[in-house]
């Protein structure tokens, strides 16, 4: 039975119930209490709780059995109302009568229930059209209403019909037009709770904003007139409250009804979502203010609330969990019908599926949708529920009479007895924890065979983990399904018994999540269903619920084991194998690794496609792996890869190597498993060959072979002096349990691997794990010393330490404190006292916090640790000799390189490539201009803290595959070399690119320490770069800049639309030196503004960005239409700000619609580099999208912490590194939480070798070796005077080595390589593939040169030709005193094989125009090619018209021969090149492409000349060229002119009587289509003057036309000598719009009916009018 939460007879403990009992509604009749709740979909619809105190509640009944038969609601027919169903319903009872509400988006429909018993009914039920959202009854007087609405509120009045029955009184009018309080996103205000209380009107809801928690809101109102007629409305937000449970505070408690209690009391009962488990209620009391406003007040632990002395208290249950869950021995005699027993229900009940089948479950039960009543029953055989399949489906989602009970928290554990003797094939029947991302443990029949299996599907329901079958010979099996959601574990497990006793798990837990897809908490689910042939049935003897979970399993451990199982194929077939995608496995004997068996895959679609695995990782545990493969078809070697991904696609390779063919070769590889970021819950491995988004089927989607696949986890802990540190012995030696402490290694105690050791029987504070180290410690050495912790009962946190004690005293050496549920990690150093501890009597225990009378509950606890570790410290000498291991690991991407450092990083995508711009710490421009690599020092020459005042440049790397990353160079930035030499300082860089006059500009900006931003320009992502402005382009004189602390970090943004934004500013304020709580909350320190069009300038003021808790490091992004704000969080501010948890030193993140904001808060992004390396420091981003891949780029200081392990630095001095992890954004816009890595990013393409490739460019090399050693480890420096141009390798020293990640060199291969090198003592060069010791394939010999030597190219055949993908390792060898050689650059020359055409300047299915130069790129060298013929082919038949022997201007020599053609001369349609490359070694390689030609026709007008005055009659001209012209037309304005159809080329002349348009500015516009569809346009403007000037000795009559001062007039009467213009004389000015229509000119008569255009509004006379302008309205003009 579940265990109470009361905490004694008199208190509680919010939950009131920790179950799945969401938008609760309480009304109280003088005795009980009732409630309701939304269950959605399941039925019996809308439960009934009752309760004497509102703390312990029971079900006592149903509105209905279902809500109605419809297929929706019945899983029928394909359909289901997952999500929907009921939602919120309405309780009350009013005048001996209890009413119960609830609308329906399934059925679209609201109903209302009412009885004068709600215990035993009967119901008469109410259906009214329309669904009423989060509806709540309201009574006044004789008036019944319903209050709804989301975002507004809406009433509606009910009328009583004769029957009883309510109907809808007429329309629904609007009370609320808005009923959200101070808030413009989120969730709208909803979940009405009406009531008449005192002289107020009250309506209680619940909103969500944005950037906040879930609040309660209430209007209220004196009358219920609309705010709309004057209703006097008033909103208030009355709570917003986080209720903590498990040691976590939630998102707000909200949602809920108030009622009075027996003595008065206010209550109101609310819910807050607690997860997996649901929305749980929490009861809170309420108090009026004076004026008439509720006031909560919500306690972790209350008062009971006193029943009513008519009340019966024995008729609630002991606890608060088992009036709504329950065990239950399938009695049908023991439960009432309670809800089938209503009056009008006959529609119902009617049909078979739903008639009442004489058997009653106990009220706690619900089906998942409605039931089919002929497939279950209790009476078929007493004391058993049987369950009937009656329809065929394909999983538990599809399932009718799948029967349920909530689970709840903070454990629970749902058990059944089963009876599967009658079970048909094709059955599957179990019990699950139920939602869309479900688990279940079941029985499955399979061709006459049962077994035992374990499944867990994926948030879209569908299976994506299966256990390996156990075989099942007994009818009768125990299964059962635990949950455990303390501190939020969130995690179901499964286990089964063939005696009820004795339990095995079975299969691996399912992380539980709440989904909205179902939008309920998780329940048990009793399930049997068919998927082949109906009518077999199981038999359930009881269901036992229970909050305890894991009894009965065994609980020892072995210590270190496979998680692989079935590895070497030995066991006689391939489970629990299966094949990854569309992968095909099969057991083969006739070639294998080892052993008699290996696996082979086939049928592979996807590169991913091969032997697939669950297992069982723990994140950051180490692990082993290990694979053998081999195939024998397809490229020479290929990479193959063992990958570890979960159920959201997130994938990482454990391991990984180049295989050749036909040789059996193993992978091996260490990998640790990230922190976050992996579903650990749904992590599978499988075999894989490396990713490529466009397979090939021969080379790499070929056959396969695997065999020995193996995952191992860490064996013996290395606990440093203490012996067995990780339990994984298996036993507790040499451990002792220190005073009255017993101690048991056990599985369940394990924090990582599979063993760790639970501590019992405690009297003492210091009672836990003891071991001696006598005489292993040293007096005055420092030891780092941890501990794994954990505890589940007693307070919510608790401190623990570690502590070292002699004979006569006790010292702490590391503590924290540890939240109940969690294991938590104690950590730290301590120095053993030099005197005074007797190091002989030495040992070392874990205790809780001392104190001198320990409580049983709170002190006493019981408890589990592993990983205990004491580790001594190496001391350091002041200038050690440095031997540290590289940074960046061979086949880590992460630091991007680790011979320098940069910082600050800002990423910038152009052309295919991804620029870093750094910080560039470690390095200074000297005297003479030159940078320099170099720390800052103190008078002794030591390392010290990097204060950053010396940096004044900014460093430069890119990369087209995020591996292999192409030293830039330095750009001097700030001070007298800088290109700003007003800047003092260059940090924190931004860069983006624009396209301004139709050239593409550069822009780099860059923070002048912290007291203003500059910006430089260049043509190249590269430079060189120039001041444009010389000063800032931000200061503290830029309007809005007042409260910026620090002027610096820009970020840069440039829009869709071309207008572009920059963000800039941090710091926290402070009042006399001394910061306020509001000050390091809301810091209010960063600013954004609008940049000119020039990006040099600004425009108008900058706008404040609220960013809570911000710190630093302004970042920007727009992703579809929103933008995203990133910052630094600083390092003073509370935990929680505004609702929200927002950690120190962290990325956060907030967004808008507008670039200017304002910015919304939503979460976070990246924890502090120190989380995941170490050593933390500022934290400093961006992010960036590259091939359809979201990156965050950030730094750390993992080259210094490689230093500090190799034993030359003493500590990281705060010189960083930058590093590039994955970021994923959600698709509902959200960004997942980032991990730091060392394993970094996957390589996104290959890397030529045929190529120049610049030995600047380095995925790995021997790094930095000696801190305080310039020449002790990889130097790269810039080849000229430029400190940004071409970067060298220099000062090679003996036994440095670099090296290349994923060189393709295809399956030709390569047979030479050369370097450009310029030598000074000499050495030697290996180029080895895959490994710096791998296979030596070429050394160059590089002779001694001296310091004047020049650069030269040395060549060398390689041993073998290299196919196939290659890392390559450059190893430099040498003697003497000087350094040996710098290097420039690498080349590999392919075998002797055809010319490679490795370009081609038209793609296939291009279309070209006008005139064209086809241009071939070869690879290769020009001494190589003999020639390339180039030729062009019309349409399919490839009929010859061309070629670069005949073209004109063509070439067919070199390495870029062209063909140039004017396709002008030619008829549109398809046409292709036929490229033949011949080489001089007589191999031709021969390319095709194909393309459309397509030139539209082409106009231009011959005569008139544009802006040309015409009169009379005159030619029009128009040159008419193109092929398959269809038809020509010429017009002027919109009157058309001339036509002709199918017109032939040349001029096309038509004869123009201008008389016939008003004298003025005319178009003529001449248009040419073609059969292909293309169609040209042309205009010129003529002026058309026709008309004569007036002349005053002229007579004219009525009618006639005269032009004057520009204008057209005409005449009214006779007239001579009467200048035009007089607004009363004999001519009117004549005026008309492009459409004819007239132009109101104060001189023209206009009469009744005319209609004239006036400033762009058109007007209609009502009467004759002349000189009365439009727009008075007492005039003759109306609006038309």
């Amino acid at each position: 039975m579940p265990a109470a939460t009361a905490t004694s007879p008199s208190t509680f403990t919010n939950p009131v119930m920790f179950a799945d009992v969401p938008d609760p509604d309480v009304t109280f009749d003088g005795t009980y209490y009732y409630m309701v709740s939304t269950t959605m979909y399941y039925a019996p619809s809308v439960p009934i709780m009752r309760s004497t105190d509102l703390v312990h509640w029971s079900i006592v009944g149903y509105t209905a059995p279902i809500l109605a038969d419809t297929d929706e609601l019945a899983l029928r027919n394909g359909k289901n109302a997952y999500a929907k169903g009921t939602w919120a319903a309405s309780i009350r009872y009013h005048d001996g009568t209890y009413y119960v509400s609830v609308g329906s988006l399934t059925t679209g429909k609201t109903y209302i229930y009412s009885t004068k018993s709600i215990e035993k009914g009967p119901w008469t039920t109410s259906v009214l059209d329309g669904y009423a959202h989060d509806q709540s009854l309201l009574f006044d007087g004789d008036d019944v209403y319903l209050v709804y609405g989301g975002g507004a509120l809406d009433l509606r009045k009910l009328k009583r019909n004769g029957d009883g029955t309510f109907a809808w009184d007429g329309a629904a009018t609007r009370i609320v037009d808005d009923a959200n309080v101070g808030q413009t996103a989120g969730l709208n205000a909803e979940g009405s709770h009406a009531y008449t209380i005192g002289d107020y009107y009250y309506v209680f809801m619940i909103e969500w904003p944005t950037s906040g928690i879930r609040q309660e809101v209430v209007w209220r109102s004196k009358s219920l007139t609309p705010q709309s007629d004057g209703g006097a409305w008033e909103g208030k937000i009355v709570f917003s409250q986080k209720a903590t449970v498990e040691g976590q505070s939630g998102d707000g408690a909200a949602q809920g009804g108030v009622v009075q209690a027996a003595d008065g009391q206010w209550y109101a009962m609310l819910f807050q979502d607690e997860g997996p488990v649901g929305r749980s209620p929490q009861l809170a009391k309420v108090t009026w203010s004076d004026d008439g406003w509720p006031q909560y007040q919500l306690d972790a632990t209350s008062d009971v609330p006193a029943a009513a002395a008519s009340a019966d208290p024995s008729t609630d249950p002991a606890d608060t969990v088992s009036g709504i869950v329950s065990s239950d021995e399938f009695d049908s005699t023991a439960t009432k019908p309670g809800y089938w027993n209503s009056a009008n229900d006959a529609d119902l009940v009617a049909s078979a599926e739903n008639a009442n089948n004489g058997s009653n479950l106990k009220l706690q039960w619900q089906w998942n949708h409605n039931p089919d009543n002929r497939y279950w029953s209790l009476t078929d055989r007493p004391g058993y529920l049987r369950l009937t399949t009656g329809s065929l489906v394909t999983s538990i989602l599809d399932a009718r009479n799948t029967l349920t009970q909530r689970t709840y928290g903070p454990t629970s554990s749902g058990a059944i007895k089963l009876d599967v003797s009658h079970m048909k094939d094709g059955d599957v029947a179990g019990i699950s924890a139920y939602q869309q991302k479900y688990g279940y443990v079941a029985v499955e029949m399979k061709d006459g065979a049962k077994s035992l299996v374990m499944r867990r599907a994926d948030r879209d329901g569908k299976v994506v983990s299966s256990s390996t079958p156990v075989p099942l010979s007994a009818d009768t099996v125990y299964l059962r399904a635990d949950a455990d959601y303390t501190g939020f574990a969130n995690k179901a497990s499964f286990a089964w018994s063939l005696d009820g006793t004795s339990w095995s798990k079975i299969g691996d837990q399912v992380g539980m999540e709440y989904n909205l897809a179902q939008f309920v908490g998780y329940r048990f689910a009793i399930f049997d269903y068919a998927t082949t042939t109906t009518g077999g049935y199981v038999d359930v003897d009881w269901f036992h619920a229970s909050d305890e979970i894991g009894q009965g399993l065994a609980t020892t451990c072995t210590g270190s084991s496979d998680l692989v199982s079935n590895g070497g194929f030995e066991s006689g077939s391939v489970s629990p194998w299966t094949g990854n995608g569309a992968a095909k496995l099969a057991l083969t004997t006739d070639d294998k690794a080892s052993g008699t068996t290996s696996v082979s895959v086939t049928g592979r679609e996807k590169t991913g496609d091969g032997p697939r695995q669950d297992v069982a990782l723990e994140a950051g545990v180490t692990y082993q792996v290990s694979a053998k493969v081999k195939y024998t078809t397809g490229p020479a070697t290929k990479q193959f890869n063992v990958t570890v991904q979960d159920a959201n696609y997130k994938a990482y390779i454990m391991a990984s190597k180049t295989v050749t063919k036909g040789e059996w070769t193993t992978i091996t590889g260490s990998y640790t498993v990230p922190s976050s970021g992996l579903d650990l819950a749904s992590a599978h491995v499988f075999v894989e060959t490396v990713w490529t988004g466009s397979p090939d089927a021969t080379n790499d989607l070929m056959d396969f072979l695997v065999d020995d696949v193996s995952v191992t986890g860490p064996g013996a802990f290395d606990g440093g002096v203490l012996a067995n540190g990780g339990f994984e012995a298996g036993s507790v030696e040499p451990w002792t349990g220190n005073g009255t402490a017993q101690l048991a290694v056990t599985a369940a105690a394990a924090a990582s691997g599979s063993c760790g050791v639970d501590v019992t029987g405690r009297t003492k504070t210091g009672d836990g794990p003891l071991q001696s180290v006598a005489d292993k410690v040293t007096a005055g050495a420092t030891y780092d010393v941890a501990a794994k912790v954990r505890y589940t009962s007693g307070p919510a946190t608790k401190q623990f330490n570690v502590t070292i004690e002699d004979k006569s005293k006790a010292y702490i050496m590391a503590s924290t404190t540890v939240t109940k549920g969690k294991w938590a990690t104690i950590s730290g150093s301590y120095t053993i006292p030099a005197t005074g501890f007797d190091v002989g009597s030495a040992k070392v225990f874990v205790e809780t916090v001392w104190t001198g009378t320990p409580d049983a509950t709170d002190d006493l606890m019981d408890f589990s640790v592993d990983d205990v570790a004491m580790t001594a410290r190496a001391t350091t000498p002041t200038h050690p000799a440095g031997d540290a291991a590289p940074a960046k690991t061979v086949g880590n991407a992460n630091p991007l390189m680790d011979y320098q450092y940069g910082a600050d990083p800002w990423a910038m995508v152009y052309d295919g490539r991804v620029y870093e711009y750094m910080t560039g710490d470690g390095s200074y421009i000297d005297a003479d201009g030159n940078v320099v690599q170099a720390y800052e020092t103190d008078g002794d020459g030591n390392v010290k803290d990097n204060s950053y005042g010396k940096i004044q440049t900014i460093n430069v790397i890119s990369s087209s595959d995020l591996v292999n990353w192409r030293n830039e160079g330095a750009i001097k930035v700030a001070g007298s070399h800088g290109a700003a030499t007003w800047a003092s300082n260059s940090w924190a860089p931004a860069a983006t690119h624009k396209t301004i006059d139709g050239k593409e500009k550069f822009f780099l900006y860059f923070a002048n320490s912290g007291g203003g931003i500059g910006v430089l320009t260049s043509d190249s992502p590269t430079g060189p770069w120039k001041d444009p402005i010389g000063k800032p382009i931000v200061s503290s004189s830029t309007p809005g800049t007042s409260g910026v602390v620090w002027m610096f970090d820009p970020a840069v943004l440039v829009d869709d639309d071309g207008s572009a934004y920059l963000y800039f500013g941090g710091g926290v304020p402070s009042t006399n030196g001394t910061s306020s709580a509001d000050q390091t909350d809301h810091p209010k320190s960063t600013r954004v503004i609008k940049l000119g069009d020039d990006m040099v300038s600004t425009v108008g003021s900058a706008e404040t960005i609220d960013a809570p808790g911000v710190f630093e490091d302004s970042g920007i992004n727009k992703i579809g239409d929103t933008y995203y704000y990133s910052y630094c969080t600083n390092f003073s501010h509370s935990a929680t700000i505004d609702g929200h948890e927002v950690p120190t030193g962290t990325i956060a993140y907030m967004t808008s619609k507008n670039p200017m904001g304002p910015f919304t808060y939503q979460g976070t992004i990246l924890a502090n580099p120190g989380s995941f390396f170490g050593a933390g420091g500022n934290n400093h981003h961006a992010m960036f999208e590259f091939k359809d891949q979201w990156y965050i780029t950030y730094h750390a200081q993992t080259v210094q912490t490689a230093l500090v392990k190799g034993g030359s630095l003493d500590k990281e001095h705060g010189y960083r590194s930058t590093q590039i992890d994955t970021v994923t954004v959600a698709d509902d816009g959200s960004i997942e939480h980032a991990t730091g890595t060392y394993r970094g990013v996957d390589q996104v393409g290959s890397l030529d070798p045929f190529q120049e490739i610049s030995a600047a460019t380095i995925a790995w090399d021997s790094g930095i070796q000696d801190a305080y050693d310039a020449d002790s480890g990889i130097r790269v420096a810039p080849k000229g005077s430029d400190s940004s141009g071409d970067q060298v390798l220099t000062n090679v020293d003996d036994g440095e080595w670099t090296a290349l990640s994923g060189v393709d060199f295809g399956d030709d291969g390569a047979a030479r390589v050369s370097a450009d090198v310029r030598s000074r003592s000499g050495g030697t060069v290996q180029v080895r593939l895959d490994a710096v010791d791998g296979d030596v394939v070429g050394t160059l010999d590089v002779p001694a040169g001296g310091d004047d030597a020049d650069w030269t190219t040395v060549s060398v055949p390689l041993t073998k030709t290299v196919t196939g993908t290659h890392d390559v390792f450059f190893t430099f060898a040498g003697e003497g005193d000087d350094h040996l050689f710098d290097v420039a650059s690498w080349r590999f020359v392919p075998a002797a094989t055809a010319p490679q055409i490795t370009g081609i300047s038209v793609a296939d299915g291009d279309t070209v125009s006008g005139k064209v130069t086809f241009t071939v790129d070869l690879g290769g060298e020009a001494k190589d090619v003999k020639y390339t013929y180039v030729e062009l082919n019309k349409g399919s038949g490839q009929t010859w018209v061309t070629d670069n022997t005949k073209a004109a201007g063509s070439t067919n020599a070199g390495l870029h021969p062209t063909l140039v053609v004017d396709t002008t001369a030619l008829a549109n349609g398809a046409y292709g090149l036929k490229i033949d490359a011949v080489g001089t070694n007589g191999k031709t390689t021969e390319k095709k492409v194909s393309f459309t030609i397509n030139n539209p026709p082409r106009l231009s007008f011959v005569t008139p000349k544009d802006g040309a005055t015409v009169s009379g009659k005159m030619p029009v001209t128009v040159d008419l060229g193109g092929q398959g012209l269809k038809a020509y037309n010429l017009r002027v304005d919109s009157a058309g002119l001339s036509y002709a159809y199918e017109p032939k080329a040349g001029e096309q002349t038509f004869t123009w009587d201008s008389t016939t348009v008003a004298d003025g500015v005319h178009t003529l516009l001449a248009t040419a289509t073609d059969t292909a569809g293309n169609k040209t346009t042309i205009t010129e403007k003529v002026m058309v003057a026709n008309t004569p000037a007036w002349d005053a000795k002229a007579v004219y009559t009525t009618g006639d036309r005269v032009s004057f001062d520009g204008s057209t007039w005409l005449a009214s009467w006779w007239t001579q000598n009467q200048k035009p213009g007089d607004v009363t004389g004999p001519w009117q000015e004549i005026a008309t719009t492009s459409d004819g229509t007239a132009v109101w000119t104060a001189s023209r008569i206009f009469s009744s009916g005319d209609v004239a255009v006036y400033q762009g509004v058109t007007y209609r006379a009502q009467w004759w009018t002349r000189n009365q302008k439009p727009g008075d309205p007492n005039g003759p003009w109306e609006k038309a």
